[in-house]
């Protein structure tokens, strides 16, 4: 009887050491007192064997080792055999193995079916070979074989169940910090996509700005320098505007999609730029897709500044059963030198196909991105 443990094998507490120590004497000393005088040899040592291997079990084996399987097989060889001679009293030993080894579930069910038709046949071999002794014994003895077979069933059975939900509260524990996992790894990238959207043309284009700012005092260029100087200005308190509305837009992502493209478009005009806006349809109120609009937009916009100063942008928003959005700026003959990255346009391709959507980019002049995203 090969174990399966799954945890390292263990040695047996003191207390059920004394028990079972207890439980061999009492059994000892009830079959010198029962054994009648004209037992046959092989019975007495059979019953002894299974006693002492009872006792050595209990105290020097280790629960799962090849030792313990030995002195188990005894214990139900020899228990069995006595059963019937001894009125079922040296039936002790083999009870004890046999529901530890049904019992176990950490063993394969055929060592359990093993061992007990080990038992039955033991059983009615000692009934056979010692023929003073009636079969009221043996059948004594199965009945009792029964019992303990369906209780140690029953306890294996739940074993199991408690391992099998264990192992099922182990996966959902370890599905649930995955997810967690991956929550976080896209937290961390929508983070970085705003950081781009919010401060990097605005922080970039100033660093533009002030090389040039540099390149005029160098060459005493005053007026031009001011200029520069003028323009650097407008671009961080751009920058900064944009950060108090991305600031703004996690606090509160607004009531409608609408709304938010509406707002956009009139922060464009505000900072020089030109734009037509057409909205129809009733807009998303979904604050994923709020953002995701929010984001493009305020993506789109901002590179129609940068590369095509002074042109107008065309904005519109459609609701159907699905939220499309289309910004078109025309192309300028020498664009500025971008200062992006090109991370903004894939920015807004990982958002909306993040929420299983579409995007379309057409270079051509008008420079055109349409966006759907499901409602």
């Amino acid at each position: 009887m090969t174990s399966h443990a799954a945890a390292g094998p263990r040695r047996h507490p003191p207390i059920s050491t004394v028990t079972t120590v207890t439980i061999v004497a009492v059994v000892g000393v009830g079959l010198v007192r029962q054994l009648p005088d004209a037992a046959q040899p092989w019975l007495v040592w059979a019953a002894l064997a299974s006693l002492v291997a009872w006792i050595v079990r209990s105290t020097a084996a280790r629960d799962g080792s090849r030792f313990e399987d030995v002195l188990l097989a005894v214990m139900i060889l020899g228990g069995s055999i006595a059963a019937s001679p001894t009125g079922v009293l040296g039936y002790a030993p083999a009870i004890a193995a046999l529901y530890i080894v049904v019992a176990s579930n950490n063993r394969p069910p055929s060592h359990a079916a093993a061992s007990m038709l080990l038992s039955l046949l033991a059983v009615a071999a000692g009934a056979i070979i010692q023929p003073s002794q009636t079969w009221e014994s043996a059948v004594a003895a199965f009945g009792t074989f029964a019992f303990v077979a369906v209780s140690a069933w029953g306890l294996r059975q739940r074993r199991t169940s408690d391992a099998a939900e264990r192992a099922a509260l182990e996966d959902r524990l370890a599905a649930a910090q995955e997810r967690s996992r991956s929550a976080a790894l896209q937290e961390r990238s929508r983070i970085a996509r705003d950081l781009h959207d919010v401060l990097a043309h605005s922080l970039g284009g100033l660093v533009i700005q002030l090389d040039a700012l540099e390149a005029e005092l160098e060459v005493n260029r005053p007026e031009a320098a001011l200029d520069r100087a003028r323009r650097a200005r407008a671009l961080a308190a751009s920058g900064l505007s944009e950060a108090r509305r991305a600031v703004a837009a996690l606090r509160d992502p607004g009531t409608d999609a609408g709304a938010v493209v509406r707002e956009l478009v009139e922060a464009h005009r505000e900072l020089g730029g030109h734009a037509d806006l057409d909205i129809t349809g009733p807009a998303s109120e979904q604050p994923e897709v709020i953002d995701v609009i929010r984001r493009a937009t305020q993506e789109l916009l901002s590179n129609a500044r940068r590369h095509a100063p002074g042109a107008t942008v065309v904005v519109s928003l459609s609701n159907g059963q699905e939220t499309l959005l289309r910004v078109a700026a025309p192309r300028v003959t020498a664009p500025p030198r971008s200062v992006g990255g090109g991370h903004g346009l894939l920015g807004i391709r990982e958002r909306v196909e993040a929420l299983g959507g579409r995007v379309h980019i057409d270079s051509g002049d008008p420079f055109t991105v349409t966006l759907g995203v499901p409602k």
